[in-house]
């Protein structure tokens, strides 16, 4: 993006300096203010939480199917911590690559593209018999869906003023504390079946498996919806895609108020022009070469004044994903533990994560 670039070049040297003027019209901000907050925003808003939801469905809903899979798989508490860990795995892999192409690109193809291909693999993994396999999918699962993970507030907040933008992503954030009751909601309705589908002799299609259907499911109809909405167009001014910009503002106008831009007395709209301008990613067909940009882009955020700012952000993404997650994860675990205890002791929570690790060293000892 511009701002990106603009960080970048502020310590470049004067030869690798990007000469840029401003072209006239009127401010994108200024027309989202013209156009103001209505259809268009409302559904966007539903669409992307529908995303958010998604991701801690997929990651989330895993803290459960490590439970009813363990016949299956024959899993153990490491196996169990492998299949969880596998599509924040992806995640951790995949999330910068995607927000840097959908700064390149645009944000939604990004959502597009990547959302239905989780989608796709998540619904190949409910058929998947082995164990391995299984957690690779799961690896390409969250390699995928980090796509919403790290695209969806940025195209989300773009479609707002700067009054609305910060109210707009806790709106947002709403879908993530909806999807801790969807999840356990739904996974206590399947649970609870009772039936098995043969279909070979060695594989047979139970409950849990139905439940991978029901946690993308939010996913699926927040694609369709985002199918019918145009790409960001702060992102297209940005790329330079100054056409396909004025037009998607022009749909939101027509949307929102049944009025075009001309109507509204807004004939152009005002971008940046960078005398080099050219797209990260599509330029070159090397991936070395591709990858060389992105680090150069990259480099301005482990120098002052923005290492302090981006090593703080760090840190306290960890410490909330470490406590939220990490338990998360292990709660249903723990509790299914706690429920398999004998009903006249009277066992804590400590308490069976205790008995867990004794058992754990005892079975060692025995092995020996």
């Amino acid at each position: 993006m511009p701002t990106r670039v603009k960080q970048q070049d502020s310590e470049a040297k004067p030869a690798d300096a990007i000469e840029k003027t401003m072209s006239a019209g009127h401010e994108y901000e200024e027309v989202l203010e013209l156009i103001g907050f209505g259809r268009v925003q409302w559904t966007i808003l539903v669409a992307s939480g529908l995303l958010l939801m998604l991701v801690i469905n997929e990651t989330m809903g895993m803290s459960y199917i490590t439970i009813v899979s363990q016949c299956e798989f024959g899993t153990n508490s490491v196996d169990k911590s492998i299949m969880s860990a596998a599509s924040f795995i992806g995640i951790f892999c995949s999330s910068y690559f995607w927000g840097y192409l959908s700064d390149s690109i645009g944000r939604k193809p990004v959502l597009i593209y990547t959302t239905f291909a989780g989608n796709l693999l998540s619904l190949i993994s409910i058929l998947i018999p082995n164990f391995w396999i299984y957690v690779v999918a799961r690896f390409f699962v969250g390699f995928f869906i980090a796509g919403a993970s790290s695209t969806t507030y940025a195209y989300l907040g773009e479609f707002f003023t700067v009054r609305h933008r910060p109210i707009v992503i806790n709106y947002a954030s709403f879908f993530v504390g909806i999807s801790t009751i969807y999840v356990p909601a739904v996974a206590w309705l399947v649970m609870s079946m009772n039936w098995s589908i043969s279909l070979t002799e060695s594989f047979s299609f139970r409950p849990w498996r139905l439940l991978t259907v029901f946690n993308l499911l939010p996913g699926v109809i927040g694609t369709v919806m985002l199918l019918k909405m145009p790409d960001s167009p702060k992102i297209l001014l940005s790329i330079g895609k100054i056409e396909d910009a004025f037009a998607a503002v022009e749909w939101i106008a027509l949307k929102n108020v049944g009025k075009r831009l001309q109507d509204l007395n807004v004939h152009k709209l005002k971008y940046d022009i960078f005398t080099d301008r050219e797209n990260v990613l599509s330029v070159s067909n090397s991936p070395t070469v591709s990858f060389k940009k992105m680090w150069k882009e990259t480099v301005p955020l482990l120098r002052r004044p923005h290492l302090k700012n981006f090593s703080i952000s760090c840190t306290v993404m960890c410490g909330l994903f470490f406590s939220s997650s990490g338990m998360g994860l292990w709660y249903p675990e723990i509790l299914n533990r706690l429920g398999s205890s004998i009903a006249d002791d009277a066992m804590t929570v400590c308490d069976v994560i205790d008995a867990s690790v004794n058992q754990s060293k005892l079975n060692q000892t025995t092995t020996v």
